[in-house]
């Protein structure tokens, strides 16, 4: 896309997501990195080569997700 869209992205905003996306990872032969493949409905599969050091950041962040438990909204007494 001409201009490129923004590199970084500002985390807590509102957004619109997919929800539960086909995705397949495998190791990238040549370095050992490993590759993302994520299914858009209207784009199609995208690929992603993601470097050792930056899936293993990846890991840690989802892990870490996964153990915590859900933000609870407060509670309001009518």
């Amino acid at each position: 896309m001409i201009p490129e869209v923004e590199r970084d992205c500002a985390l807590g905003q509102k957004c619109n997501a997919l929800g539960d996306p086909i995705w397949r990872t495998e190791p990238e032969l040549m370095e050992g990195n490993s590759l993302l493949h994520v299914r858009h409905p209207g784009l199609g599969w995208l690929h992603f080569l993601i470097p050792k050091t930056e899936a293993e950041k990846l890991a840690g962040f989802l892990q870490a997700q996964v153990s915590q438990q859900p933000a609870q909204a407060p509670f309001r007494k009518n």
